[in-house]
């Protein structure tokens, strides 16, 4: 009975996490910043269950780094992100590791009871996967910060030609940043927003796009374009062509990088159709070679 629920219960947080995962997901362009008190007062249920621990992590390291990646996946401050600041991260370090020791733990316990592990095994194997799961979420950011920079990436080799094109038909370079931030876009227009709602407020278009860089954690692909902007608002003269210039390096970067991926790809394809044909022939051979063995332990070949 005991193992019948244990394994009801994991067929149920499967099921849970394959529906979670077929979801669809809003854009993250689409969030909106928040200040810190917003973001307290929106903690996350794991947020509230294990934020004590993620406190005491926090005392104990540097969480310099953590902000600046979160910043980087477009999460600080923002609605509906699943990392909004680095206690919540913290967070679901402590959470992720307790289930998969706990997971860990139970399926250690159901193999010792069969007699396949020793008790001690049993708490290894909790111990290992509850470090495996302390550093799942590093895992995910820096996935979500690689897809965000490849975003970012894509979206400022399209863009940054608009812009030059508004800066050709005559437009201020403020002006042209704010006509291209009220037109659709992806990533990258939509950080331009709040440079245009800056420089509509202050009239400082070189603050606002120093706080793009910050508010990205200095996300590469905005440095140069920062930069260009930063020493065009302040110095003044034209940048239409450094930006067409900018938006020809991008392409060929972004062209780069799915070419390596491509090569990437086709190498690790071959790891999987390696295993499938070794599990066909053990299945085919298997049947066969067991026989053998018992015949040969009884004397069948002499």
């Amino acid at each position: 009975m005991t193992y019948s629920l244990w394994f009801a219960f994991l067929g149920g947080l499967g099921t849970f996490l394959a529906l979670n995962a077929s979801q669809r997901r809003a854009p993250r362009t689409l969030r909106v910043r928040l200040g810190l008190e917003q973001v307290q007062a929106r903690r996350p249920l794991v947020d509230r269950l294990f934020g004590t621990w993620a406190e005491t992590l926090l005392q104990r390291r540097d969480a310099t780094d953590v902000e600046t990646r979160l910043k980087q996946a477009g999460f600080w401050q923002r609605v509906g992100a699943l990392y909004p600041d680095v206690r919540t991260f913290y967070a679901y370090k402590v959470a992720s590791a307790t289930l998969l020791a706990v997971l860990g733990l139970g399926a250690g316990l159901i193999l010792a009871s069969l007699g396949g592990f020793s008790p001690a095994t049993s708490l290894a194997v909790a111990a290992a996967t509850g470090i495996l799961g302390f550093f799942l979420p590093d895992m995910d950011l820096k996935g979500k910060v690689s897809r965000r920079d490849d975003q970012m990436l894509a979206d400022m080799a399209s863009a940054l030609d608009r812009l030059a094109n508004f800066l050709a038909a005559g437009y201020p370079l403020a002006q042209a940043v704010q006509q291209l931030a009220e037109r659709p876009g992806g990533v990258f227009v939509a950080e331009l927003r709040p440079v245009a709602a800056h420089y509509n407020v202050s009239g400082d278009l070189a603050a606002g796009v120093e706080a793009l860089l910050e508010n990205n954690g200095n996300l590469p692909p905005l440095i140069p374009f920062v930069t260009l902007l930063r020493t065009a608002a302040r110095m003044g003269g034209g940048v239409s062509e450094q930006l067409r210039d900018l938006a020809a390096e991008l392409r060929t970067e972004l062209t780069q990088r799915i070419t390596a991926r491509g090569y990437r790809n086709t190498v690790l394809m071959i790891v999987p159709a390696f295993f499938a044909i070794l599990a066909t022939l053990l299945v085919l051979a298997a049947p066969g070679a067991l026989r053998a063995f018992a015949s040969l332990g009884t004397g069948g070949f002499l």
